[in-house]
């Protein structure tokens, strides 16, 4: 009997099965994926970034959608010393724009920096004199190790992107500044249930032994983190001290 239909049979057993099925699932899958990684990761960096840039920003537009959105600009504070505020934002947005503007690492790092001392300008405001002094430490240190890397690699090449290259970066730039903007924004108008500052107002004196609440927060509430912060700064200076050390000693090989 099976001699006679194994025509049949064999038609039968050549039809789509579970291992075709699986096998085309898979090669489909291994396509798709080979795709999407040719559009993602195509070796540029400003794309890489424009989808970090363009999740995060819709991460979290969702969230505040979700929550309500934001208040109306006349329900928010603008904090302690308005009007003395506009003065680090000219450094801050102005220093933003040389470093986009200028050509050259050296200058692009110097521009960072200035935006990084308008920062700790607002902690001075916000009366945060030690998170201000921290932030000049970190730019400092940064600038200086930024110098002497940048020192020692070639000039940056001609821009060759085109217009419309440059306008879809411009796009993409301009969308996550904005959004950042007003996330923090919403950042500063939320209100916590319970505010801790107050109680460590309340527990410096008794259980750190201070009369000075910022130090009690640094030293004791949030000694850890102090110590975390100490560590990344004597890391970045011995990181400083190594490459003076060793830009000296070439030298030296380069007169003998």
């Amino acid at each position: 009997v099976l001699f006679v239909f194994r025509r049949r049979i064999y038609r039968v057993a050549r039809l789509p099965g579970a291992g075709h099925l699986f096998d085309g699932l898979a090669h489909a899958t291994l396509r798709g994926a080979g795709r999407l990684g040719d559009a993602l990761q195509a070796g540029g960096h400003p794309r890489y970034l424009a989808v970090v840039l363009f999740f995060a920003v819709g991460a979290m537009a969702a969230a505040l959608f979700w929550n309500g959105g934001l208040p109306a600009v006349g329900e928010a504070g603008w904090g302690p010393e308005a009007q003395l505020g506009w003065l680090p934002l000219v450094f801050v947005g102005g220093s933003a724009i040389g470093a986009v503007a200028l050509r050259g690492r050296i200058p692009k790092a110097v521009m960072i920096a200035i935006s990084g001392y308008g920062v700790a300008v607002y902690y001075v405001v916000y009366r945060a004199p030690d998170v201000a002094l921290t932030q000049v430490l970190v730019e400092t240190i940064s600038l200086v190790l930024l110098v002497l890397i940048f020192g020692g690699m070639p000039p940056l090449t001609k821009d060759r992107r085109g217009r419309g290259q440059k306008a879809w970066h411009l796009a993409v730039s301009g969308l996550g500044g904005a959004a950042m903007a007003v996330f923090a924004w919403s950042a500063g108008l939320h209100e916590a249930p319970g505010r801790a500052g107050e109680e460590q107002l309340a527990l410096g004196l008794p259980q750190a032994g201070g009369k000075n609440v910022v130090n009690d927060i640094l030293v004791d509430f949030r000694g850890g983190d102090t110590l975390g912060e100490i560590t990344v700064l004597a890391i970045a200076a011995l990181g400083v001290i190594a490459l003076v050390t060793a830009g000296l000693y070439r030298g030296r090989e380069a007169v003998h």
